[in-house]
């Protein structure tokens, strides 16, 4: 008897042990994934890979004038700043953000360059301050010469007739002298003792007939002259307020330019302390570093591009789309980029453009649709694969898990767990929305537990042992 309870002892540890060594084998064919909080978004869903637009780093300080180029004014900005390069941070691959330093500056030279700004923004100042008193000096100038013009206009005409009476006035009194002396001639002929008298009064008279004579020939001229006066001044009178109004405005024309000239020189001076403040260059956006074109000891490249990021503000993904799907689409609309390195994190992206396919190849889709990742915070590369979701529905901040987590039987649905004594236990969940990858948990898990995905890798192996 007693053999016999030995014998179904040793059978029952047995047993245990077989069941146990079953429990280990069993875990080692599952791994580990956490309830999270996300979103899950569903839809259209096409595949494709991940492009990433490039930004520049440029240095510059200057407005170009327009039709000028960077180029046509390189040499003239670089004999103007010369700022010398002292250390290199920028190294291709490196992930940069708004902000991180990349170049630093020598002391020396930053300090140049802003004693060259502050004299010739200076220079700007006394340009306005001398283009103002100019036009104060000559704006009154320009009013007398207007209320000259208006006086002048208005007196033309009796200035004119004036002319006229004193030139016919003239004539007349040269011809009644002419004519007393021609009397006093006859008076003075057939007188003895009247020989010297007759003859004074003869030359008193060929004087008086030669000023008659040209006082009529002048009068013609005088008289042109009167009304060619008479119109200018009717001329001025009509356009003095334009003239003063031209005059002005050249010297209004002239402070503006000299302010503009100002307003251009403090950009400058802004822009300067913009982009080199203490002499440590900042990146101007987010991205990865593919290119640096500048190197210790050098002077630093103006107008041109120093440094080229992969920038993170323009990673898209384009993927073919119908023609009976087109219509639906709308730059702007919402999407989601599933990429397969994230598969479990959408990120939110807009669509950006839209456009036929340009492949002649029929059995393509005729649409090309570009969506822009938006307010990313992911490391992510040209060329990484994944999908594009175009919203048709999207449930936000809820409870996920992976699909292939949840075991259904008939109408419930549970998860493995491990127990608190290492065993695998089953957890009846409720599930929600699912987009076939991720499935919403409504109840029966907390954010942060991990549940149980079995390994399928390790199982095709097993499988692979087993058929052997």
């Amino acid at each position: 008897m007693k053999k016999h309870i030995i014998v179904m002892l040793s059978l029952i540890c047995l047993i245990i042990g077989l069941n146990t060594g079953c429990d280990k084998k069993d875990a080692n064919n599952y791994k580990e994934t956490a309830v999270v909080r996300g979103d899950i978004v569903d839809g259209l869903t096409k595949e494709g890979s991940i492009s990433v637009g490039t930004a520049d780093e440029i240095i510059s300080f200057e407005e170009k004038s327009q039709g000028e180029t960077a180029d046509s004014n390189k040499q003239t900005v670089e004999l103007k700043y010369q700022l010398q390069i002292e250390e290199v941070y920028a190294v291709p691959g490196l992930v940069v953000n708004k902000e991180t330093p990349i170049i630093k500056l020598t002391d020396e030279s930053v300090k140049e360059c802003k004693e060259m700004l502050e004299m010739k923004q200076k220079e700007a100042e006394r340009a306005v301050s001398f283009a103002e008193m100019e036009r104060d000096q000559k704006s009154l100038d320009a009013e007398y010469a207007y209320q000259k013009d208006i006086a002048g206009g208005q007196s033309a005409k009796e200035k004119r007739d004036l002319t006229l009476r004193t030139l016919e006035n003239n004539i007349k009194q040269l011809q009644e002298a002419v004519d007393a002396c021609q009397k006093r001639i006859n008076q003075l002929q057939g007188k003895a003792d009247s020989t010297a008298q007759l003859q004074l009064e003869k030359t008193n008279l060929s004087n008086l007939q030669l000023q008659l004579q040209t006082a009529k020939l002048e009068n013609e001229s005088k008289k042109v002259q009167a009304e060619q006066e008479y119109e200018q001044a009717q001329l001025d009178y009509t356009y003095a307020e334009d003239k003063k109004n031209n005059a002005t405005k050249s010297l209004d024309e002239a402070v503006d330019a000299a302010k503009e000239n100002l307003n251009m020189v403090k950009n400058e001076v802004e822009q300067f302390e913009k982009m080199i403040g203490d002499g440590t260059i900042k990146a101007s956006c987010e991205g990865v570093v593919i290119a640096v074109n500048c190197k210790e000891n050098q002077t630093l490249p103006l107008d041109q591009t120093i440094i080229t990021y992969a920038d993170n503000k323009q990673i898209t993904m384009t993927v073919p789309v119908s023609q009976s799907k087109i219509l639906a689409f709308h730059v702007g609309d919402e999407a989601a980029l599933k990429l397969d390195v994230y598969k479990e994190e959408p990120i939110a992206g807009e669509i950006v453009n839209l456009e036929p396919n340009a492949s002649s190849d029929e059995t393509e889709e005729g649409y090309k649709v570009t969506v822009r990742a938006l307010d990313n915070e992911k490391r992510i590369y040209a060329d990484m694969t994944g999908k594009v979701v175009f919203t048709e529905k999207a449930v936000k901040d809820i409870l996920i898990i992976p699909v292939e987590a949840v075991i259904r039987e008939k109408t419930t649905s549970y998860v493995k767990m491990y127990g608190a004594n290492g065993d695998i236990e089953k957890i009846e969940v409720k599930t929600g929305f699912s987009d076939g990858e991720m499935v919403e948990i409504t109840s029966g898990l907390d954010e942060g537990e991990k549940v149980l995905i079995l390994n399928t890798e390790e199982k095709v192996e097993d499988n692979v042992e087993e058929t052997k």
